[in-house]
């Protein structure tokens, strides 16, 4: 599991994936393009943004799970979030929204109150926060 290693996006997406679609826990984990055409489709990831061997920050992170929460369009109105943490001035004001929902809902550690936005993200930190992501209460579509 190497839980101290940095996670890649493509393993962090094929995780998220599988939280968030179990009905996938079938297929192949190593076919990253279909995973990859899901989130995009999701909106979980745009095309841009696909960077299969590039380690995932803290605050990439964040914005694929609240994308995958379906909270993406919430969080683009960063304007209205209070983000009380010290480290807020390294948090661009379109990124605010994300990091804001992220920490209210308790999926990322703000210890010493930082956020620490640029920070590489482990595979251990990533397997907290999507048991922390599993433990939301998420509303049934109608």
């Amino acid at each position: 599991f190497n839980p101290d290693d940095s996670i890649l996006q493509k393993d962090f997406i094929v995780m998220l994936l599988r939280s968030a679609y179990p009905e996938y826990s079938g297929e192949n984990d190593t076919d990253y393009e279909r995973y990859y055409e899901l989130a995009i489709r999701r909106n979980i990831i745009t095309e841009k943004d696909k960077h299969p061997d590039a380690s995932v920050t803290k605050l990439e992170a964040s914005k694929m799970i609240v994308n995958a929460l379906e909270l993406g369009y919430i969080a683009d109105l960063g304007s209205i979030f209070h983000l009380d943490v010290k480290d807020v001035s390294f948090i661009a004001s379109e990124n605010k929204g994300y990091a804001a929902i992220a920490v209210g809902l308790g999926l990322v550690d703000t210890a010493g109150g930082q956020f620490n936005p640029d920070a590489k993200l482990t595979r251990g930190e990533t397997a907290a926060m999507l048991v922390k992501f599993l433990k939301i209460e998420k509303t049934p579509k109608a």
